[in-house]
């Protein structure tokens, strides 16, 4: 258990951990925790055997102070879980380069069984500026499309069918560190789910923002017309009277100003987990070798092809986020890109703003992360 935490807790840093022994991992600590966690060298023993072993190393379990701190980094951070689809069955047997790329300039190598990487981001949405019960919300982004799923997953029904770990023949690519079109595509769906949301609060803050306007106005005007009553009273001079009413205007400019402040239109959205579903497919490398040598171990970028659609997946750019490129081009990024905006922020394209394309097709129903496949 402490090992699949420690080891997502580094992935999402876009570190690995030096392996002395199996039960014996070190890192280097990353800059920005290393006064919290007081070392930039860390080495964590997962057995007292292995403890014993190496009287330098830390026990990684609750109750040691060092690895109680680490632990609360990653409480403050959210949670992350990375599973693997359960096989079904035997795997379907990939089309050959040639049937699937015949129109292509580029010559694409044999396939390769492969991992990929659906992220299941999980928000709490607040409204403090009305009283309205908070909620969730669930956005499920293709890591490779950059497609947004239609329908909300169960994602504790769907989490309960995963596997911890990879089946044996088949490369899990890295699911991170997140990149930033997959997260500008979540938050930018996000956006779109609660535009409606957004305006009933808008409509509601308003309409609790005159109410309150009016009584405050009655109180002050009844107030001041007291102040100017109290001329008939000889007891009461008239610099006297002007300066409580000059008094009473202030007081009554500034309650106004606290209520707009008060009542402005106020939504919160906080990423709190993210569940990180392995797809198995099959990846095509770019041969970018010369002709009539192979390289060792093809390095890409890859086209995809989907397992359970039995379908070519068409790329997205990892520069501007952009959706279903049929005439992508290699990126430096080790991905692909459109041949026009290397460098464009993400923008709506389509009516739902995801590029060229929709929202992906609905799949299987979803909630929270739960599980022990989850970080903790």
């Amino acid at each position: 258990m402490f090992q699949g935490f420690l080891r997502d807790w580094l992935a999402v840093r876009g570190l690995e951990p030096h392996v002395a022994e199996s039960d014996v991992w070190s890192f280097t600590v990353p800059k920005d925790l290393r006064e919290r966690l007081g070392s930039s060298e860390l080495t964590f023993s997962f057995n007292r055997k292995a403890l014993a072993r190496n009287p330098r190393a830390e026990l990684a379990t609750v109750g040691n102070p060092v690895f109680d701190r680490l632990l609360a980094v990653a409480r403050e951070e959210g949670r992350i879980g990375i599973a693997f689809i359960r096989p079904t069955g035997a795997a379907p047997r990939p089309p050959a380069p040639e049937k699937l790329f015949p129109d292509s300039d580029a010559r694409f190598g044999p396939p390769i069984p492969v991992y990929q990487p659906i992220y299941h981001f999980l928000f709490t949405i607040t409204y403090p500026s009305i009283e309205a019960a908070d909620e969730m919300e669930l956005v499920s982004v293709d890591g490779t499309t950059l497609e947004v799923w239609a329908q909300t997953p169960d994602l504790m029904e769907l989490w309960e069918s995963l596997e911890d770990e990879a089946q044996k023949g088949r490369t899990a690519l890295p699911a991170l560190p997140l990149t930033e079109v997959v997260l500008a595509t979540a938050r930018r769906a996000l956006e779109r789910r609660m535009r409606r949301r957004i305006k009933k609060v808008e409509q509601t803050s308003h309409q609790r923002l005159e109410e309150e306007t009016a009584s405050i106005t009655v109180y002050y005007e009844q107030l001041i017309e007291e102040a100017r009553n109290q001329s008939r009273r000889w007891t009461t001079k008239v610099e006297d009277r002007e300066e409580r009413i000059r008094w009473l205007q202030l007081e009554w400019k500034r309650r106004i100003e606290e209520a707009n402040e008060f009542w402005k239109p106020h939504v919160d959205a906080r990423m709190v987990a993210l569940g990180i579903m392995m797809q198995p497919r099959q990846a095509y490398p770019l041969q970018t070798h010369a002709k009539g040598r192979r390289a060792a171990v093809p390095k890409g970028p890859y086209r995809f092809w989907d397992e359970s659609t039995k379908s070519l997946l068409q790329p997205a750019c990892d520069a501007c986020g952009r959706t279903g490129l049929a005439d992508a081009r290699p990126s430096p990024r080790g991905g692909w890109q459109c041949p026009v905006c290397p460098d464009r922020p993400l923008e709506p394209e389509g009516p739902d703003g995801n590029g060229a394309g929709g929202e992906a097709a609905a799949r299987p129903s979803a909630a929270a992360l739960t599980r022990k496949k989850s970080a903790r």
